[in-house]
């Protein structure tokens, strides 16, 4: 009986281990988004979605691709298919998720995801409905109406404002209360450099950029704080009696932008709109609609207006719009706005006046939209469009956009696995955070040069696909960086003599390392620093092919520099970057120079001269594997490269079989279980361009495990040999691997009085080194024991029978 309890627990665990590998791995990413994360919708039980049917099946019996449990939650109706849609449905998007787990951005693609359930058919969780963000995306709606609609909707997606990490279902209509303080919570808005993005409800006080935070990080704050600046969207030039007014007048208010935010400090503004009293000061929510207001209700109405809001920060009905309109007024300003009254390219007035309804202002708090919660009037309004792709027509020359970096996981291998201390125990990998040592500053860091990421359509900006959280190696961006770090680090230590610890470490007595160790040996940023720099190169005087020359820079007494690197060959062009290569035979002369991050540059630049001669010799590459050969479990070779060139070799390439090329020098191939056969081809490339031919090795891999079985007499195949209890029969064997003294890797016993039917199946993991068995047996009054020496296993799947 023992024996058979024994057995259905192997095979319950089993079975388990089979369904949380088959079925786990493919879905953990969604249940987790259903059950625990905070942008899902928390579920209490898996009874919500599944049935008891089994493994897939949802509440109504069907699979995945037929089952109708998803569509309340993520609405295939409206604009946007939440379901079905292959790139924002959820079905679609089932096994592989939205979300990338690193950058907890939304993955190339998938940009629109939120509009699933965000649209005209919005989706209900919890007995609430998604606010519709899209609209009917046809007349209004984020993408025609919002920050969207100009078809670059790449570029603010709905994580450029929203931070996914914050909780998204919490069964509350409206989770902003302006008494509970809680805005940012409330609609789930990241945090700008770890500061609250808008404060709302206002204080009284004065307006000041960081009371809108988020807004600014796009947009320049100078329009909407100085009062004599006429750049604002929202200017009244002349007074209901066409008179011009004089935008260095502070009294005119020309400037309605910084009149509305910094002019008036008193609560005129309901922001958790309770209908009961304003809260606030106005701010710019107050209103502009973000995310796209619907248009006036009526014949021939096109536009919406600087993307006023109707009341509420969604499209709402038309009988609670604000009914805003773009029409002729009656003193047009034609000097300060010379194309008052027409229309630009992109469909946007450029001139008229805001007017609310008045029948709304009957409820102001709820229905009066924006003016009607403080006017009664019409107000004149006029602007220049301006052109919203244009980063200097939008920034006025002042790039107040983000472009603080917030390094996350971007760490820097200083030590690799075993190299820091060798008396140490257990001595991993040592990291030190970017901003440790480099400003946060992209402009400073960059050397003010925003072409190093906004040129061209695969430059490091459009990679990130507008989705850009602050991270130093996100989409094109330092996909690599400091790789000779570890290299370097130990160049200056000396582990043998333990006489420069103290560079890292406070004190003897302690293993911690303070950030401000690192100013030991490296030039710390400081924005009062006026030092410049001082950069140095390895240039050599003559090269054999192309010359690869890197540059390196001291900064503040000797210490090691962080900067810009210029760099200039002859006539050519500068160049930015730590290194250069110059490929043309011949006499060359290379200027170069430096800027650190404080903006200081090298005030004398360096200049040489050097020859290269012409390379046509390809280089030799080699390799570890072995023709023929069979490697068990895996295997990993290297691959060696020798090159007559002075700067080396530029690239080594390989592929596997028929596979994809693939670029370095080391080699993995995975044990995978069974019997492969496998073609290696690789060769490599100099940096003048000289390719060799390419080398092939075939070799065979096996991996897995075989079965040693251990067989009392022959009871196998005759159960009357079986132990028999009368006799006392019992066994105990221990299985070694590579020799007698080798490691133990298997041992066991049984008793035939235990119900043990004398047959032992054992696994191990195949190869060419044996297995020792020894068995130590009594039956009756005969003990003995038998020694099965150097028992191969090399075929996964193997049965070695073994009788005894």
């Amino acid at each position: 009986m023992r024996k058979a309890v024994g057995f259905l627990f192997v095979f319950l665990l089993a079975s388990l281990a089979i369904i949380t590998t088959s079925s786990g791995d493919e879905t953990v990413i969604s249940h987790q988004a259903h059950q625990t994360a905070a942008h899902g919708p928390l579920v209490a039980s898996c009874a919500v979605c599944h049935a008891v049917h089994g493994p897939g099946i949802f509440a109504d019996g069907q699979d995945l691709a037929n089952t109708t449990v998803c569509d309340p939650c993520h609405s295939p109706g409206g604009a946007y298919d939440g379901v079905n849609d292959p790139n924002i449905g959820a079905k679609g998007n089932w096994g592989s998720g939205v979300y990338d787990t690193v950058s907890g951005g939304l993955l190339q693609g998938k940009e629109k995801w939120c509009v699933g359930c965000h649209d005209d058919d919005p989706s209900e969780v919890n007995g609430v409905s998604a606010p519709n963000i899209a609209g009917d995306d046809a007349s209004f709606g984020y993408y025609k109406t919002g920050h969207g609609k100009h078809g670059f909707e790449q570029a603010i997606t709905c994580l450029g404002c929203h931070d996914p990490a914050l909780m998204h279902v919490d069964g509350e209509a409206r989770t902003y209360a302006a008494a509970a303080d809680n805005y940012q919570a409330g609609y789930r808005l990241k945090s700008v450099d770890s500061e609250t993005p808008l404060e709302i409800p206002r204080p009284i006080l004065p307006f000041k950029a960081e009371h809108s935070r988020l807004c600014f990080s796009c947009h320049d704050s100078t329009p909407f704080l100085n009062f004599d600046n006429t750049d604002t969207n929202f200017r009244r030039d002349v007074n209901d009696s066409c008179v011009a007014l004089d935008p260095l007048l502070a009294s005119d208010r020309v400037n309605m932008h910084r009149y509305h935010l910094v002019g008036i400090q008193r609560l005129i503004y309901d922001s958790d709109f309770d209908g009961v009293s304003p809260d606030s000061p106005p701010s710019c929510p107050a209103c502009h609609n973000v995310h796209g207001p619907r248009l006036k209700d009526a014949a021939g109405i096109t536009h919406a207006p600087a993307m006023i809001r109707t009341g509420e920060l969604i499209g709402r009905e038309s009988e609670g719009s604000l009914n805003l309109e773009y029409f002729i007024n009656s003193c047009p300003d034609t000097t300060t706005s010379p194309t008052n009254e027409l229309f630009d390219a992109t469909g946007d007035s450029t001139g008229g006046s805001m007017i609310y309804d008045p029948l709304q202002f009957i409820n102001r708090w709820t229905r009066g939209g924006v003016c009607g919660m403080c006017h009664t009037t019409v107000e004149p309004y006029w602007r220049e469009a301006k052109n919203i792709l244009s980063c200097e027509t939008c920034h006025d020359g002042d790039l107040n956009a983000s472009h603080t970096a917030t390094p996350g996981s971007d760490n820097v291998l200083v030590f690799a696995a075993g190299q820091h201390d060798s008396a140490m125990i257990g001595d991993g990998e040592i990291y030190i955070a970017c901003i440790n040592c480099h400003t946060t500053n992209l402009f400073n860091i960059h050397g003010n040069n925003c072409t190093a990421c906004h040129t061209g359509s695969t430059s490091p900006y459009e990679s990130l696909g507008g989705n850009w959280a602050g991270g130093c190696q996100q989409g094109g961006c330092h996909t690599t960086y400091h790789g000779e770090v570890s290299d370097k680090h130990n160049e200056v230590t000396d582990y043998a003599g333990e006489s420069n610890c103290l560079l890292c470490h406070g004190s003897w007595s302690t293993f911690t390392v303070e950030p401000s160790a690192c100013t030991n040996c490296h030039a710390a940023y400081s924005p009062s620093d006026t030092t410049p720099p001082v950069t140095t190169s390895d240039v050599q005087p003559s090269y054999i092919g192309s010359a690869v020359i890197e540059f390196s820079m001291t900064d503040n007494g000797g210490k090691v520099g962080i900067g810009t690197f210029y760099s200039q060959i002859d006539e050519d062009a500068p160049e930015i970057g730590s290194s250069i290569v110059v490929d043309p035979v011949g006499s060359h002369t290379i200027e170069f120079w430096g800027v650190d991050q404080a903006g200081n540059q090298e005030l004398y630049h360096n200049t040489a001269s050097f020859e290269i001669s012409a390379d046509t010799t390809p280089p030799v590459t080699s390799s570890n594997a072995q023709e023929g050969a069979t490697y068990f479990n895996g295997a990993k070779f290297t691959l060696t490269v020798v090159d007559n060139g002075t700067s080396g070799v530029k690239t080594t390439y390989y592929k596997i079989n028929d596979g994809a090329v693939q670029i370095g020098t080391s080699v993995v191939i995975p044990a995978t279980f069974g019997t492969f056969t496998y073609i290696l081809t690789y060769w490599s490339e100099d940096w003048s361009g000289n390719i060799e031919t390419e080398h092939n090795v075939n070799f065979t891999v096996k991996s897995g495990t075989g079965t040693i079985r251990l067989v009392w007499w022959d009871s196998n195949t005759n159960p009357a040999h079986a132990p028999d209890c009368d006799y006392g029969d019992w066994a105990s064997w221990t299985v070694r691997r590579g020799g007698w003294f080798g490691p133990v890797v298997a041992s066991g016993s049984g008793d035939a009085c235990q119900g043990w039917d004398g047959i032992d199946d054992i696994s191990v993991i195949i190869g060419n080194v044996g297995y020792y068995i020894r068995i130590d047996w009594v039956s009756g009054d005969w003990d003995d024991q038998t020694d099965f020496p150097n028992t191969i296993v090399d075929t996964p799947g193997e049965v070695i029978t073994l009788h005894y």
